[in-house]
C-alpha cells in the first residue's frame, strides 16, 4: 500500500509538472517549489521521488513519449503488412505534432539543451530498434 501511496504522488508530480510547463511560456520558471505546491506536497517528497529539476523533467518527457511509443511498438509487433503500419506511424507522428503534448515537449526541448541526449537515448534504445526490426522483417517476407 505504501508503494501505491508513492506512485500516485510521483504521478500528480508528474501531472503538476505537466500542467505547469503547458501554462508558462517558459519551462525554466516552473519552479520546484511551483511544482510542489501544486501537487500538494512537500519539497522533500519532490526531492526524495526524483532527486532533481532535471530528472523530473526527464520523467515529464518520458510520460510525454510513453504512449506513442507503446503504440508503436503494439503496430510495429502487429500482423499488418509493412505499408500500413508506415502509415499509422506518419498518422500517429502528426496527430502528436499537433496535440498539446508535442507542443509542451517542444517548449521544454527549445529551452532545456540537457534534453537533446535523453531524446538521442530514446530513439537509439526505442524508436530505432523498432524500425530495424520491422525492416527486417518486411525483407525477409520480400517486401
Amino acid at each position: 500500500m505504501i508503494k501505491g501511496k508513492n506512485e500516485d504522488k510521483k504521478q500528480h508530480i508528474l501531472d503538476a509538472a505537466l500542467t505547469l510547463f503547458s501554462n508558462t511560456h517558459d519551462v525554466k520558471k516552473a519552479s520546484i517549489e511551483t511544482i510542489a505546491k501544486t501537487a500538494k506536497v512537500s519539497l522533500a517528497t519532490i526531492y526524495n521521488n526524483f532527486g532533481t529539476r532535471e530528472k523530473l523533467v526527464y520523467e515529464v518527457i518520458k510520460l510525454l513519449f510513453k504512449d506513442n511509443i507503446e503504440h508503436n511498438r503494439k503496430l510495429f509487433y502487429s500482423n499488418v503488412p509493412l505499408p500500413q503500419k508506415i502509415i499509422g506511424v506518419i498518422s500517429d507522428k502528426m496527430d502528436m505534432t499537433s496535440n498539446l503534448n508535442s507542443k509542451i515537449l517542444d517548449k521544454i526541448i527549445s529551452q532545456d539543451e540537457s534534453i537533446t541526449p535523453y531524446i538521442d537515448k530514446v530513439y537509439v534504445n526505442e524508436i530505432r530498434p523498432l524500425w530495424l526490426k520491422c525492416w527486417k522483417t518486411a525483407k525477409k517476407r520480400g517486401l
